[in-house]
């Protein structure tokens, strides 16, 4: 499991292995408007593998 703190301040646990859209979702932040998601300093697509780190 991990836990997603998004920008706005919500929050999502999600198990791993899991999409950056699986959090999205989950925090219900999917749209047809987000394309892209930053992690840390690097901008990644939504299809990209959240790890435990």
């Amino acid at each position: 499991m991990a836990i997603i703190k998004f920008q706005n301040g919500k929050e999502v646990e999600v198990a791993l292995p899991a999409t950056v859209y699986d959090a999205a979702k989950a925090a219900e932040l999917n749209s047809r408007d987000v394309v892209a998601a930053k992690i840390g300093d690097n901008v990644v697509a939504l299809t990209h593998p959240l790890s435990g780190c």
